[in-house]
Protein backbone atom coordinates (compact mmCIF):
# COMPACT_ATOMS: atom_id res chain seq x y z
CA UNK A 1 0.00 0.00 0.00
CA UNK A 2 1.41 3.67 -1.19
CA UNK A 3 1.11 6.31 1.54
CA UNK A 4 -1.44 7.74 -0.73
CA UNK A 5 -3.32 4.82 -0.74
CA UNK A 6 -2.85 4.80 2.69
CA UNK A 7 -4.26 8.49 3.21
CA UNK A 8 -7.10 7.45 1.10
CA UNK A 9 -8.57 4.49 3.15
CA UNK A 10 -7.90 6.30 6.89
CA UNK A 11 -9.79 9.16 4.91
CA UNK A 12 -12.50 7.23 3.64
CA UNK A 13 -13.11 5.37 7.28
CA UNK A 14 -12.63 8.92 9.19
CA UNK A 15 -15.65 10.27 7.35
CA UNK A 16 -17.80 7.34 8.35
CA UNK A 17 -18.64 8.81 11.89
CA UNK A 18 -17.45 10.06 14.90
CA UNK A 19 -16.48 7.20 16.51
CA UNK A 20 -13.45 6.60 18.45
CA UNK A 21 -12.21 4.35 15.43
CA UNK A 22 -12.98 7.08 12.76
CA UNK A 23 -11.27 9.80 14.68
CA UNK A 24 -8.04 7.98 15.43
CA UNK A 25 -8.33 7.36 11.22
CA UNK A 26 -8.61 11.01 10.77
CA UNK A 27 -5.19 11.41 12.78
CA UNK A 28 -3.92 8.86 11.18
CA UNK A 29 -4.74 10.39 7.59
CA UNK A 30 -3.14 13.80 9.10
CA UNK A 31 0.00 12.49 10.39
CA UNK A 32 0.72 10.63 6.67
CA UNK A 33 -0.19 13.63 4.98
CA UNK A 34 2.65 15.28 7.18
CA UNK A 35 4.90 12.18 6.99
CA UNK A 36 4.46 12.89 2.94
CA UNK A 37 5.45 16.36 3.47
CA UNK A 38 8.65 15.77 4.96
CA UNK A 39 9.36 13.02 2.70
CA UNK A 40 8.85 15.51 -0.10
CA UNK A 41 11.16 18.11 1.75
CA UNK A 42 13.70 15.68 2.66
CA UNK A 43 14.08 14.37 -0.86
CA UNK A 44 14.61 18.16 -1.86
CA UNK A 45 17.12 18.61 0.51
CA UNK A 46 19.05 15.52 -0.58
CA UNK A 47 18.74 16.58 -4.23
CA UNK A 48 20.03 20.20 -3.53
CA UNK A 49 23.13 18.99 -1.29
CA UNK A 50 24.08 16.58 -4.08
CA UNK A 51 23.80 19.79 -6.63
CA UNK A 52 26.22 21.73 -3.90
CA UNK A 53 28.36 18.95 -3.85
CA UNK A 54 28.87 18.77 -7.13
CA UNK A 55 29.41 22.75 -7.15
CA UNK A 56 32.03 22.26 -4.97
CA UNK A 57 34.12 20.07 -6.36
CA UNK A 58 33.57 21.32 -10.04
CA UNK A 59 35.00 24.73 -8.12
CA UNK A 60 37.80 22.73 -6.51
CA UNK A 61 38.63 20.91 -9.73
CA UNK A 62 38.33 17.74 -8.21
CA UNK A 63 35.69 16.40 -10.23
Amino acid sequence: MTIDEAIAYCHNIGIMGKTPAARKHRQLEQMLKEYKEIRRFSNWLVERCSELEKKCHEKAGTV
